[in-house]
């Protein structure tokens, strides 16, 4: 891994840690600045991105055809 994207990564973590403790404060009924919170997060998709982490769609359920299959099978 190149040092820059090293240092991507380690600006993400950073980041990841800092939405985590805001959204911990939500989470105990305090009050957070949501202009924070939406900053961390933009942040972190715009990194996320640089470093090269794409979210990629995958099935979760067979298929009618697997389903089919597998019912045949008693599985």
């Amino acid at each position: 891994m190149s040092e820059a994207r090293l240092q991507l990564v380690r600006r993400f973590a950073a980041i990841a840690c800092l939405a985590e403790q805001v959204e911990s404060r939500l989470a105990n009924g305090e009050m957070i600045d949501v202009g924070e919170h939406a900053l961390l997060c933009s942040t972190l998709v715009r990194v996320a991105n640089r470093i090269g982490i794409n979210r990629k769609a995958r099935e979760i359920v067979p298929s009618v055809a697997q389903y089919v299959e597998q019912a045949g099978r008693g599985s």
